[in-house]
């Protein structure tokens, strides 16, 4: 298990999010201090992500421990859970197996099934050219992350996806940079991020707590299948 970085805000009932893929929990820090004016806000970093720990392993039973390590150390109970992306699917794999610290469930962007590989524009694909663009670059001959932009740019389209991504690179006390992503292991463990927890339909359809689903506008998951 890992020891997860959060940061904590507010007071009141507990709410804690999870970021998605490539993401940490400073790109919640908008939505955690407005949510903290209501509850206390716990915005976490997933493993090998932000400032938690690098570990060779990225699947939903070990984030589904990770989680329950988190809950208890802080004696955490009845929270809502909020999860984009991955951290959606994490959530709803920690609801099932452990209900009882979830009062309420809040799923963005993300669906229980597991996404077709076999689709043409499909999810797989998507991800291995932004990890390829990832490594791309070498850190070691960077002085800026403008320069970093500058190599994205024929690589990944979208601006605003560039700018949330560029928020992986670290400047270390020497100045130099280093990736707060851990590639490899993201990159080796894709198909896993890509599954759907099928297997736990019964579990889901027993879920009697309240859980809402959100689909962004321009979402990239164009087909938002619902498992129950």
């Amino acid at each position: 298990m890992a020891k997860l970085y959060f940061k904590k805000s507010g007071s009141g009932q507990p709410l804690i999010i999870l970021h998605g893929l490539y993401g940490s929990s400073d790109n919640w820090f908008a939505v955690a201090k407005s949510l903290s004016q209501k509850f206390c806000v716990y915005a976490l970093d997933m493993r090998n992500h932000g400032r938690s720990p690098h570990l060779p392993e990225h699947n939903y039973n070990v984030m589904s421990e990770d989680l329950y390590e988190f809950i208890t150390d802080n004696n955490i109970a009845d929270a809502v859970f909020l999860g984009h992306s991955m951290g959606g699917k994490a959530a709803m794999h920690f609801a099932v197996r452990h209900p009882e610290f979830i009062k309420k469930l809040i799923v963005v962007d993300i669906s229980p099934r597991t996404y077709d590989l076999s689709e043409k524009d499909n999810q797989l694909m998507n991800h291995i050219d932004i990890l390829n663009a990832f490594e791309s670059v070498n850190l070691d001959k960077i002085t800026d992350r403008r320069e970093v932009d500058e190599i994205w740019k024929e690589k990944i389209e979208p601006p605003l996806l560039r700018l949330s991504l560029l928020k992986n690179i670290k400047r270390n006390k020497d100045n130099t940079f280093s990736w707060r992503l851990n590639i490899v292991v993201l990159k080796n463990n894709l198909p896993e991020m890509l599954k759907g927890i099928e297997e736990y339909a019964d579990e889901l359809q027993k879920f009697d707590k309240p859980v809402l689903f959100i689909k962004a506008e321009n979402s990239g998951y164009k087909k938002m299948r619902i498992l129950f």
